[in-house]
């Protein structure tokens, strides 16, 4: 997925981004420097005891840094109407290159707390 950001800085900081945007309650440090932190492979060895929602978030982080995450296009549509924008924004961002993705990072819509579960 390098292709689709400037460098690994910048998918570490899409990643932190839409963590925070998302409001999960374990966003502060899933990144350090250009990858994700040991407290983000922690949190994926012991996705059980996330939400469904959190656990969709997480593997979609993952699935940025290594394609490993294997989140469904389905299990997209399990996300609440915020979450559901976050993603699919990230992932309009995405396809239209590094630019887009930076923009998405310095401007992209925040949560307007239409929905309560992640």
């Amino acid at each position: 997925m390098y292709w689709l950001f400037k460098d690994e800085s910048q998918m570490t900081r899409a990643i932190q981004t839409l963590a925070t945007r998302a409001e999960l309650a374990f966003a502060d440090g899933l990144t350090t420097g250009h990858k994700p932190s040991e407290r983000f492979w922690k949190l994926i060895d012991g996705l059980g005891q996330l939400s469904h929602g959190e656990q969709v978030l997480l593997r979609f982080m993952q699935d940025m840094w290594n394609g490993d995450g294997k989140v469904g296009v389905a299990e997209l549509f399990d996300l609440d109407a915020d979450n559901q924008a976050l993603v699919l924004g990230l992932l309009a961002a995405m396809s239209k290159g590094p630019a887009a993705v930076e923009q998405w990072i310095e401007s992209g819509p925040a949560k307007s707390h239409e929905g309560e579960q992640a």
